[in-house]
């Protein structure tokens, strides 16, 4: 009797975790379609222009992160790429740590548009985003997003500081976002000049050999000939 429930308790517990396995398949599956969907509509809203939303839509954009809306698409597409080959449920993280991305790279953007004097860093602070936010419409700076983070770190670490802070951190979130591996990259790097190194030296050792083969072939033809009469 004790072993029919031992039985029937493992089949029910093997029973839902199929199940819960073929839930959590499905929401991911639905997760990166989702993705997809929206990634090329916003390439149709943003790139296009088209339509009533896209003429209202890519201008705030514009205003609101600056010329970076264009990466919005195409980092969506690269999620759902990155989700769908891993096949791991962490959708919404990749989604914060690409916004956070964005926004560095606006505050980066607005850093350089501030060096230029194009942004007066000693105006109010609804002034500065006011400027900065006409300008994002124009596809110029970061936006609104850029200035509300460059103001303060300028403001921390100078106009220098502020553009290693910001540039250093949207790479280590580029990096965890899709799932890059630095070291990988620069070992293939390294390893791709060993390989031209080395084929380089092969080159000329051949030529060496070449040259070292005619010179002595030459001589021993010069050694053939016959004395000349004094």
């Amino acid at each position: 009797m004790a072993g029919k429930r031992k039985n029937s308790r493992s089949t029910s517990s093997r029973s839902t975790s199929h199940r819960s396995k073929r839930k959590s398949k499905f929401s991911l599956d639905l997760a990166v379609i989702s993705l997809l969907i929206m990634s090329v509509l916003l390439f149709v809203l943003i790139y296009g222009e088209k339509g009533a939303i896209g003429e209202v839509l890519s201008p705030m954009l514009g205003g609101i992160i600056g010329f970076i809306k264009y990466l919005i698409p195409i980092g969506m597409l690269a999620i759902a790429v990155s989700v769908a080959r891993d096949d791991r449920e962490y959708v919404l993280s990749k989604l914060v740590q690409y916004v956070i991305f964005l926004a560095c790279i606006a505050a980066m953007l607005t850093i350089f548009q501030i060096s230029n004097h194009n942004i007066d860093i000693s105006l109010e602070f609804k002034d500065v985003l006011q400027v900065a936010y006409d300008l994002g419409e124009k596809n110029i700076g970061g936006g609104t997003v850029g200035a509300v983070l460059a103001y303060p770190l300028i403001s921390l670490f100078g106009m220098f500081g502020a553009a290693i802070a910001s540039v250093g951190t949207a790479l280590i979130l580029l990096v965890f976002t899709f799932g890059i591996e630095p070291s990988k990259i620069i070992a293939a790097f390294l390893n791709r000049i060993d390989e031209e190194r080395e084929a380089s030296r092969e080159e000329l050792n051949n030529a060496y050999e070449q040259r070292r083969k005619k010179k002595s072939n030459f001589v021993d033809f010069d050694d053939d000939e016959p004395p000349r009469p004094v």
